[in-house]
């Protein structure tokens, strides 16, 4: 297995890509596994905005 670091930013390209490749139903012309590799990519940003947004929410608030 090969772990590979992304930012936010191309993470976000990323599934940009994958988006037009589907809505151009170019997809159906590629090998599954690289279907499976942008549903991963996908899942892990999900999975980090979430986290980032939990954390924001125990933040404590500032009150004057």
């Amino acid at each position: 297995m090969i772990k590979l670091e992304m930012t936010y930013n191309e993470a976000y390209h990323m599934i940009k890509l994958y988006d037009l490749l589907r809505d151009m139903d170019m997809l159906d012309d590629l090998p599954g596994c690289i279907e499976t590799f942008f549903d991963k990519i996908q899942s892990e940003q999900i999975n980090y905005t979430n986290k980032v947004s939990k954390a924001q929410s125990k933040r404590p608030i500032a009150e004057w």
